[in-house]
């Protein structure tokens, strides 16, 4: 296998239940020192280990994705924050505030980078970690499931291989900031509204 310089290897969960399951992490971390690559371990997928109801078998999988020798990333929420903000200082600067308050934002940034925060609580207490998670996410799985199968129900009487997805365009029914009028591909006012409700706490069309 020929060496790649700066390659980044992202595993998914199912990787590394079968790299521990065959004590084969050792050899995955000379593997990607002999060829000069990296392993990166974003949240999202320690926080599925941690949902392992095994504990014995959560914690093998915890110490194996939270070795200080792996990149770890910061979480989804974070890198999309950042580039929405990165976005309204190039378009929108008026919507910034001059001076804000960005204590809260440096505390939880700590808790995510490096050694410490999240990753050393997962690693040294991963049962007490999960517990946090699942008081945290309470139902959203059993909702989540509960909606897709709704959404399944719903779309039983389309014929999905005699649509054409090509052509749409579509117009708010409500007033929506930045909106210059003119139609719009369907899917980016359904974006927008989800994008509005987390960052405001209401859908635009309640705001409206």
């Amino acid at each position: 296998m020929p060496t790649v310089a700066s390659a980044r290897l992202l595993l998914d969960t199912n990787v590394w239940r079968y790299l521990v399951d065959a004590e084969q992490v050792d050899r995955l971390m000379a593997a990607v020192k002999q060829r000069r690559a990296r392993v990166v371990v974003a949240p999202a997928v320690v926080y599925e280990l941690l949902r392992t109801r095994d504990a014995v078998l959560r914690r093998r999988l915890i110490r194996a994705v939270t070795l200080g020798t792996w990149d770890r990333l910061m979480t989804e929420a974070f890198e999309e924050s950042q580039a929405i903000v990165a976005v309204i200082r190039r378009r929108r600067p008026g919507w910034l505030k001059p001076e804000p308050d960005l204590a809260a934002f440096y505390r939880l940034r700590a808790d995510w980078k490096g050694n410490f925060g999240f990753w050393r609580r997962a690693r040294r207490s991963p049962s007490l970690e999960g517990r946090f998670i699942r008081e945290l996410e309470g139902d959203v799985f059993s909702r989540a499931s509960a909606e897709a199968r709704q959404s399944r129900a719903d779309f039983e009487a389309f014929q999905f291989h005699a649509m054409k997805l090509t052509g749409w365009s579509a117009r708010p029914r409500y007033p929506m900031p930045g909106w210059n009028g003119t139609d719009v591909e369907p899917w980016r006012f359904q974006t927008c509204d989800v994008w509005w409700a987390g960052l405001a706490g209401r859908r635009l069309s309640e705001i409206s």
